[in-house]
């Protein structure tokens, strides 16, 4: 149980994430994304800010992105738990 979730009620924006890179090693995408869909766009993230530069991303953006996805998950209709 996530600790953001047993403190707030509501679903952590990032919980899922071991699951779907278990998925991602396991060459399984679309399980991946089911389990939590922004776990991509953050590796791609991190490797183009760590590694490889070729775009200048503002984190805020990611951040941005973040909270954005946090309310969305946290409605009644949204399809990945």
């Amino acid at each position: 149980m996530c600790l953001f979730e047993i403190i707030t009620t509501l679903k952590c924006p990032l919980c899922g994430i071991c699951r779907s890179l278990a998925a991602i090693f396991q060459l399984n995408l679309l399980d991946s994304l089911f389990y939590n869909i922004l776990t991509i766009p953050i590796i791609i993230f991190l490797l183009n800010e760590f590694y490889f530069k070729i775009i200048e991303i503002n984190p805020y953006i990611v951040l941005y992105i973040l909270i954005l996805f946090s309310i969305v998950r946290n409605l009644d209709n949204y399809p990945f738990y």
